[in-house]
């Protein structure tokens, strides 16, 4: 699952520090976050983790690069792929992580875990998950076991679009929507979960829905936006987002559209510690926005309408330099304000940032103007269409080599092309 997001913070140092500020919402009930991410830091601090998945599991270069590419600030960390008839007991010393659909394990692997295989699925704290896109995560107290799993094999777990560990050590997830969030303690206290529908219910009290979007206000908002304004406007952006994109608005999901009363709030409930500095997140279809800012999201909603009509794309330069292109379409100050960005950070444009799979895309806001302008002239050498095509099929390095020439030849042509007077104009 492909997770796109507006960023604002550094998130390596949020890893590599070892103390971060708590994030606090102002909700009854609600488990704060744990104060640092020393149980992440524990469990990758090793030389080699294991994964051990079912014996028919297929392993695609998506799940491998998923699972490899979390711990983006080890680049010495070894991965073992096992399959569990290969496991052999002699490796319990090692860190290890499960990961694949439960049904296709053959022994009970939540033994040890605040989780039940039940029929169809699984349970825990009373709830049972059943649905086909129910999938958790979960780490040991001891950090030398993850558990990522998934009701069926359906590709990337979303554990990776959530900073698991640290923040909390369980998580439960309903296809985009996060279930359970907290922390189950090894000292026979009770668990501290948080029981996010019970939690949104009580917090969001009104809606406005539009024919692609349904928005939730939460109750501290005395005054909604007027209901026929906010759908027309909506519904004019998703009808002319598409239209742009070649395509029509067929087969949208609906969108749902959570709208928060402030920052803090906002990454309670998606569960980003503070240091993230989250404005808006996009999960498929399902988006979080700080606050009624339309420009955040017209940007997550775009995310949602890419993946829905063209597909996911596994690289954040790819992924938010598209969507930064399709705002040139919308505004030509759009491209003027990249175009300026980028001539005052050429330096930053390199092979190494577009083929990086790290998060590390988003320690600085410009990234989004340069890969905006750097797809942009892809495209103008590729197609659209042929541009779309290789997105969907994350392979757009290859085509890009194949069609359009080496990544160093593209970069110096762009930085060439951006010094002259008149390339705003082209």
């Amino acid at each position: 699952m492909r997770i796109h997001c507006l960023i604002f913070g550094l998130v390596l140092t949020m890893i590599t520090q070892l103390v971060v500020k708590p994030c606090f919402a102002q909700i009854p009930g609600f488990v704060p976050m744990d104060e640092t991410m020393q149980l992440l830091i524990d469990f990758y601090n090793t030389d080699t983790i294991i994964v051990i998945v079912p014996d028919d599991l297929k392993m695609s270069r998506d799940i491998r690069q998923s699972v490899e590419n979390f711990s983006f600030w080890r680049k010495d960390l070894v991965y073992e792929w096992v399959h569990e008839s290969d496991f052999r007991d002699e490796k319990l010393h090692r860190h290890l992580q499960f990961y694949g659909p439960l049904n296709q394990f053959i022994g009970n692997i939540l033994a040890s875990t605040p989780f039940k295989i039940i029929e169809g699925g699984f349970s825990t704290q009373g709830r049972k998950f059943t649905h086909p896109e129910d999938s958790f995560y979960y780490m040991e107290p001891s950090t030398s076991r993850i558990y990522t799993i998934s009701n069926q094999a359906a590709g990337v777990h979303p554990y990776t679009g959530c900073l698991a560990g640290g923040a909390y050590t369980l998580y439960v997830f309903s296809g985009n929507q996060l279930q359970l969030t907290g922390f189950v303690p090894n000292n026979g206290s009770s668990p501290a979960i948080n029981d996010l529908d019970v939690m949104r219910n009580a917090y969001f009290c009104n809606s406005i829905r539009s024919r692609y979007i349904h928005y939730f206000f939460p109750c501290s908002v005395k005054q909604l936006p007027d209901a026929d304004s906010l759908i027309s406007l909506t519904d004019a952006f998703v009808e002319d987002f598409c239209r742009f994109l070649q395509t029509d608005t067929s087969g949208i999901p609906l969108v749902t559209t959570y709208i928060y009363a402030s920052r803090d709030d906002l990454q309670a409930f998606i569960a980003a510690p503070k240091a993230q500095t989250v404005y808006g997140k996009s999960f498929g279809n399902i988006n979080h926005i700080m606050a009624p800012d339309m420009a955040i999201v017209k940007h997550e909603t775009g995310h949602s309408i890419i993946e829905s009509k063209i597909g996911k794309n596994n690289s954040a330069f790819f992924s938010e330099g598209f969507r930064q292109y399709t705002d040139y379409l919308f505004s030509q100050s759009a491209y003027e304000n990249d175009l300026k960005n980028f001539k005052e950070h050429e330096e930053l444009l390199t092979p190494s940032l577009i083929l990086q799979t790290e998060n590390t895309f988003f320690n600085n806001m410009v990234n989004y103007s340069i890969s905006g302008l750097f797809v942009k002239l892809v495209i103008e050498k590729t197609g659209l269409e042929q541009f779309m095509k290789a997105y969907a099929g994350n392979n757009l390095i290859e085509m890009i080599e194949a069609e359009a020439g080496s990544l160093e030849a593209l970069i110096g042509e762009l930085k060439l092309a951006a010094s002259t007077p008149d390339y705003i104009h082209q």
